[in-house]
């Protein structure tokens, strides 16, 4: 009798979190059909046109944002100075939900520059938990193939000299521009 009970429970609770999972996966960080928004999107195509410039790689989402944010506002005069062109990219779903926070992220940390989403058009795979950074990943290593094998995470810094890659890492060295 208590193997029968057991076997019961242990089939409704699987069936009770597969459920959820499902649908959590189903809208986590997907993209929202028809929307369209006001933030400028970017790909590899668009910066391969530069020479010398600096990604940064964001994400509202991400819980070191508290950490890496002052740094690159620090970081973005010093860019500047070097004549080096900056791009500050946020990596999350193409949503109005999304479009609002980066809006507010920009605001607290007083980001004045552009920041641009991954084109979702040129690199349409993101979303869920087993895909949630896909875009990202397929977009940095659309733009050289030296980025083949980069920890990529978000506060990331990617500096590109005459179109190359030269350097990458969380934090920006200024002896890198």
């Amino acid at each position: 009798m208590n193997k029968k009970v057991f076997l019961i429970a242990f089939i409704v609770t699987n069936f009770i979190f597969g459920s959820l999972f499902f649908l959590i996966n189903k809208n986590l960080n997907r993209d929202e059909n028809g929307f369209v928004s006001t933030i400028p999107t970017i790909n590899a195509d668009e910066l391969k046109k530069e020479s010398n410039y600096v990604i940064s790689i964001v994400s509202y989402g991400c819980p070191g944002h508290p950490y890496f944010m002052p740094e690159l506002k620090k970081d973005i005069e010093i860019i500047k100075q070097k004549g080096y062109k900056l791009f500050i990219i946020n990596d999350s779903e193409y949503s109005q939900g999304a479009e609002t926070k980066i809006k507010e992220f920009a605001k607290r940390y007083k980001i004045d520059e552009d920041i641009y989403l991954i084109d979702p058009h040129a690199y349409p795979t993101n979303g869920g938990f087993f895909n949630s950074k896909t875009r990202y990943f397929d977009f940095v290593n659309s733009i050289s193939d030296s980025t083949e094998n980069l920890l990529l995470g978000y506060g990331y810094y990617l500096v590109f000299k005459n179109g190359k890659l030269v350097y990458d890492n969380y934090s920006l060295n200024p002896d890198s521009l």
